[in-house]
């Protein structure tokens, strides 16, 4: 658990309602047993009046608002990759690029057979293609 000092400006990342909330650190509880040390915050979130547990207002912490950017960036950079993978994916499983079906030879007399499945194929001119710029 990371360690934080009374009066310290954190700022939360609430996902449920996509906010970025500064709260401050107003209470640090330490509890000893025979089972170890557990240390609790109480922080002031604006527009509450009383003090409440760091871990009701969320899970993203950050020390500054730096921190909180470059983690939101680096978030939605990795989930934009990830979508561009995905349709990748599925454009080479649903659909067959015929432009680059000519590009292997050199004459534009050349013909491609393109499978368009249920062991159906076709005969196309490369030729035809060039003249609709595919």
């Amino acid at each position: 658990m990371r360690m934080y000092d009374v009066g310290q400006v954190l700022f939360i990342v609430v996902r449920k309602k996509q906010k970025i909330v500064p709260v401050q650190i107003v209470e640090q509880i330490v509890r000893r047993s025979l089972d170890g040390e557990a240390i609790q915050y109480q922080v002031k979130v604006p527009g509450y009046d009383e003090p409440m547990p760091i871990d009701c207002v969320g899970e993203d912490i950050y020390s500054s608002i730096d921190e909180v950017k470059d983690a939101l960036k680096q978030n939605a950079s990795s989930a934009i990759d990830d979508m561009a993978q995905a349709a990748t994916s599925l454009s080479a499983t649903c659909f067959q690029d015929i432009r680059s079906l000519g590009s292997a030879g050199g004459g534009d007399d050349e013909e491609a057979i393109v499978d368009l499945g249920d062991g159906k194929k076709a005969k196309i001119s490369v030729s035809s293609l060039k003249k609709l710029h595919l």
